[in-house]
């Protein structure tokens, strides 16, 4: 009986450790996943540079294919034309406040403004830019279009961070998640940018 029942506390445990998971959720606008996603249009393979001592290079690739995946379907109907695609992610910390008051009043710039000040370890600051140059020029109502964007998420006392976040252990999950976030955050708001500045000029005319 007791062993039945640790079974069921360790199967407990495991279950709300999974579904507390903060995972990589690179998601805009839902397009069909059957679809190849073909366009008249020709996307180069995005440069987007990372300080990379922040960003593991899985979530760099994530990043880069979900924006190039995302930018097709804006593109799908639009005439042929060869758009490149740029821009960079970079990451810092930024030491909390000494006075709980004056974390408080930090935490209501960040994307988790309800954050426990006392628990406030650091922020981790986030600073983006997309950048959609179609070439030729002449071939869009547009020459390049400049998308940035730029956020802060809280990281609580929960674990000591290394020296390279990057190469975060399996128990330094603060950091690890902090990051997620900031990522997730940071594509949906570069993609709602991008998609704006289109819808603007849709009714310009595509050669």
């Amino acid at each position: 009986m007791l062993r039945v029942l640790s079974v069921g506390v360790v199967f407990i445990l495991l279950g709300c450790q999974f579904f507390n998971k903060t995972t990589l959720h690179l998601k805009y606008k839902d397009y069909s996943k059957n679809s190849s996603l073909k366009t008249a249009s020709t996307l180069t393979p995005p440069k987007i540079f990372f300080n990379a001592h922040f960003v593991p290079p899985f979530y760099q690739k994530e990043f880069k294919k979900a924006l190039t995946q995302q930018i097709a379907y804006f593109l799908k109907d639009k005439s042929a034309s060869t758009f490149n695609i740029s821009g960079n992610v970079f990451f810092s910390f930024e030491e909390s406040p000494k006075d709980l008051k004056a974390i408080k009043e930090r935490l209501k710039k960040t994307i988790e403004p309800n954050t426990d000040p006392k628990a406030v370890m650091r922020f981790l600051n986030l600073q983006a830019s997309l950048i959609l140059e179609c070439v030729p020029q002449t071939a869009c109502p547009f020459d390049t279009l400049l998308i940035p964007t730029a956020l802060s998420v809280p990281i609580d006392y929960a674990n000591r961070l290394g020296d390279n976040p990057s190469l975060f252990p399996q128990e330094d999950k603060s950091y690890h998640n902090a990051l997620i976030k900031a990522l997730n955050k940071a594509y949906y708001s570069l993609m709602e940018g991008l998609e704006k500045r289109l819808n603007a000029i849709e009714n310009a005319a595509w050669l």
